[in-house]
């Protein structure tokens, strides 16, 4: 169950939330809700309380960090051309928006940036040549 509502989140993206798109905020605020679950499994792990205070503060800036990949923000545009270039790289895991580095960056456990880390390619030989 959620512990931010929607209006919290929208609040949260400030300017950043498109209204007129009529987006629902539900899907991201779900996500963000699995990923805290994962979260505060982790640092139960490690022996790590994280306050409910602070577990509704994460999640809300995990909700707003998937709206705002869903929604990227316009970085620049060339009128003439009819050019437009989107904040943001693909790859970079929370580190792609501003509310995904803060939410790394108020967990005391470590462990959504330890999730970031784990998503990356692997591959094993096992030929020979």
């Amino acid at each position: 169950m959620a512990l931010n509502t929607t209006a919290e989140v929208i609040a949260a993206l400030g300017p950043n939330y498109d209204s007129s798109l009529l987006a629902s905020l539900t899907i991201h605020l779900e996500t963000a809700v699995a990923v805290l679950d994962e979260v505060s499994s982790c640092a139960t792990s490690k022996g790590i309380t994280i306050s409910d205070g602070l577990k509704k503060s994460i999640e809300r800036m995990l909700a707003c960090h998937f709206y705002m990949l869903a929604d990227r923000p316009q970085q620049e545009e060339v009128v003439g051309k009819s050019e437009q270039v989107l904040q943001g790289m693909t790859g970079m895991g929370y580190d792609s928006t501003y509310f995904g580095q803060t939410a790394k960056t108020i967990d005391p456990s470590g462990c959504l940036a330890g999730m970031n880390r784990s998503a990356r390619a692997q591959m094993l030989w096992l030929g020979t040549e």
